[in-house]
This record gives C-alpha cells, structure tokens and sequence, in this order.
C-alpha cells in the first residue's frame, strides 16, 4: 500500500534536504543497506507492518546498521510538526523498531528540536530519539 501525499513544492524541497542530510550522516556513521521514501536515487523502504494499528506504514528512512541492527526514521520538516497524529506514527515506529531489537530517530532541523522532543515525551518515548540534522 502507497501512501500518497501531496506536499507545496517549498515543503517538499524542504523534506528532501533534510533526507540528504540523515542519509550522509546514516553513510558516514556505517549503516548500509539505505532505503528512503521519495529520495532519488534510493529505493523506497518497505511498509512495516505495525500490530496495534494493524496496517501498513512506511518510514522515511530505513538501513542496516554497523552492528547489525535494524534503523528506522522519520525526517520531519516544521510544517510536519503540527500533525496530530505525528508522535503516535512515532511510537508506532518506536514500537516496531523495539521490537526487533532496533532503532528509531526522529530527524528535524535545529530550531525545531524542542518542540519535536516535546512531542516524543507526550508519546511517551525516550527523547533521546530526536536527533538535530543541521541545514545544508
């Protein structure tokens, strides 16, 4: 199943930046095996399967990490943040990844990091999995 979204070109130039950021460093820190959503030049991540909402979801971000592991993401532009359903799509993701004895981030850009790490912790999850992505 495809989930289509239709984003304004500035937010979707946006999103793509910011998953060329989290793809060079996932490279730089070992991982291999890199899929990301709606990035040329990658293929797309496989749908997880995700037991409480029992349907299918696709992260931004997916790849095997040095030591093994399974690492899932979402890159996250400001405009995302005011979803309603953004930190629950997280722990659903967190869930998953917990699961299988792998990870979950959340990657934004510097100025949106509270306000994201506010989110992870009304969803109940570790703050530590917002992680900063700088500008290009």
């Amino acid at each position: 199943m495809r989930e289509t979204v239709q984003l304004p070109e500035a937010v979707r130039h946006e999103k793509e930046q910011l998953l060329r950021a989290c793809v060079a460093r996932l490279g730089a820190a070992g991982a291999r095996n890199l899929r990301v959503r709606d990035l040329p030049g990658y293929p797309p991540p496989e749908a997880l399967h995700i037991p409480v909402w029992n349907a299918p979801m696709v992260p931004d971000l997916a790849a095997d990490g040095s030591d093994g592991t399974v690492l899932i993401g979402v890159a996250v532009v400001s405009s995302e943040l005011g979803e309603r359903s953004c930190g629950r799509r997280w722990q659903a993701f967190a869930e998953w990844a917990g699961r299988r004895g792998g990870s979950f981030s959340v990657y934004v850009h510097p100025e949106d990091e509270m306000r994201a790490v506010r989110i992870a912790e009304h969803w109940h999850l570790d703050p530590q999995c917002v992680d900063t992505v700088p500008r290009a």
